[in-house]
């Protein structure tokens, strides 16, 4: 698959990502993809409270949601990341 990214694997044209590109990179971090947008919302509401939170979104991305999930998306780095709760 070509594309161009960092020394990181964060894509340099969120433009590139797409769907077969965001799963290779999800399986080269060791990582299903599902679909997710409100993420702590969604895991609140289908696993219950205690797993919509930030300790157990660090348990599904071990390297950090920001450094995983927005490399997986095809999104750039974010500086600070805010969650949407």
């Amino acid at each position: 698959m070509a594309h161009e990214a960092d020394e990181e694997g964060i894509l340099l044209d969120p433009h590139d990502r797409n769907e077969s590109l965001a799963q290779h990179i999800a399986h080269g971090e060791k990582l299903g993809l599902d679909e997710a947008r409100h993420i702590l919302k969604q895991l609140d509401r289908h696993f219950g409270k205690d797993q919509g939170t930030r300790k157990f979104l660090y348990q599904l991305f071990p390297n950090g949601y920001g450094q995983q999930a927005c490399k997986i998306a095809g999104m750039r780095k974010p500086r600070k990341l805010m969650l949407d709760v």
